[in-house]
């Protein structure tokens, strides 16, 4: 129902809960799709861009942490919390990014 009304909130708020419960389940996998469905609908929810991040900079897709990483800075009041961690995590991206661009 949230799709269909074009709710990015809502969907992003689901999708977020589902990749939580996912991954405390043990499925990964599906956590994964769900955090980056939960960050394509626009969350910043630092705890989902926290555990969707460490995955991504172990599988080396630092461009697409670095830009989860930074819609989650925008909402200072929402990465209180975890803000240093994820402010770390955006500079290591950010130097691997312009390792990986340089010939």
């Amino acid at each position: 129902m949230a799709i269909s009304r074009n709710d990015r909130g809502l969907v992003a708020a689901l999708a977020a809960d589902a990749g939580l419960r996912e991954e405390k389940e043990g499925d990964l996998e599906k956590a994964i799709v769900s955090y980056r469905r939960a960050v394509a609908a626009g969350s910043t929810d630092a705890k989902v861009i926290d555990r969707l991040t460490i995955w991504l900079v172990k599988q080396d897709l630092y461009a697409e942490a670095a830009a989860a990483l930074t819609q989650a800075l925008r909402n200072p009041a929402e990465a209180a919390t975890r803000q240093d961690r994820l402010r770390k995590r955006l500079e290591r991206c950010q130097r691997e990014l312009s390792r990986s661009s340089k010939p």
